[in-house]
């Protein structure tokens, strides 16, 4: 997600998300059923989409794959680090989406050298695992998620699948027990908490 104008191969959306159509981002049916709401703002407006943050913030919703891969692969455009964010001065201290957004000095929000110092401590931690056993684990948890909905003929893949998958190969990973009611319990906990919106008790 981008506050600034993009600019892509492909003609997009230009000047602010205020005024140019924008959808809110929060509310119990983007809670419930964001898949509708991506398909129609995608219909809408194609690639990249102007939204609305809680408060009001407007910003860009990157929607197609070539065009976020332009973002993740500039990061002299699209900067991680969030303190260089042109919506600072309307943003207040109670803000919900503070915790996801304000700067920490970690992975996530480094550049540059210090970026790569951090990253290359997790990937150390990483080549200590059997790379063709993770694999098989992964095959093994992406089956069974799988599995669950299969039937149904539709689900929600960013809760059902794509949350859940590296949730459950990081906890086995950590030496939690491939079955167990522990194991699934501390996976659900994890994603209630990324999913929670605001008002939401993720530990209730």
């Amino acid at each position: 997600m981008s506050t600034s104008s993009p600019s892509f191969g492909s003609p997009a959306p230009s000047g602010c998300p205020m005024g140019s159509g924008a959808v809110r981002l929060s509310g119990a049916s983007y809670q419930q059923t964001p898949t509708e709401l991506y398909r129609s703002l995608r219909r809408e407006h194609g690639a990249v989409a102007p939204v609305l943050l809680d408060s009001d913030v407007p910003a860009w919703l990157v929607l197609g794959y070539a065009e976020l891969s332009y973002v993740l692969t500039h990061d002299e455009l699209f900067a991680r680090d969030s303190r260089r964010w042109n919506q600072w001065e309307t943003i207040p201290p109670d803000w919900p989406l503070m915790p996801f957004v304000g700067y920490q000095p970690s992975v996530l929000f480094t550049e540059g050298d210090e970026h790569r110092r951090r990253a290359g401590v997790i990937t150390e931690a990483l080549e200590g695992i059997d790379q063709f056993e993770l694999a098989r684990d992964c095959r093994r948890i992406a089956d069974g998620l799988i599995a669950d909905f299969a039937g149904s003929g539709r689900t929600e893949l960013m809760s059902s699948y794509v949350h859940a998958l590296p949730m459950r190969a990081v906890v086995e990973m950590c030496g939690m027990p491939v079955s167990g009611s522990d194991t699934q319990q501390l996976v659900d906990d994890l994603r209630i908490s990324l999913d929670a919106g605001e008002g939401d008790d993720p530990v209730a």
